[in-house]
């Protein structure tokens, strides 16, 4: 079986935007961040990280 690049990306990207959201609504991720004393900053910027993975998957896809 082979997997077709564009595909698994796609899924990628799904997978990259869902966590951002994840990172942002459920409290359980929020209390592992504080459990391993990542700053305060850093939670703040990592939905926004995830999301322009995210973006530039997609723009990858088109501007190789």
């Amino acid at each position: 079986m082979q997997a077709h690049l564009p595909v698994l990306a796609l899924l990628l990207v799904v997978v990259q935007i869902a966590d951002g959201g994840a990172c942002i609504a459920l409290p359980q991720i929020r209390a592992d961040l504080d459990r391993l004393r990542c700053p305060p900053e850093v939670q703040r910027a990592l939905p926004w990280l995830k999301f322009g993975s995210g973006l530039g998957l997609i723009v990858g896809l088109w501007v190789p």
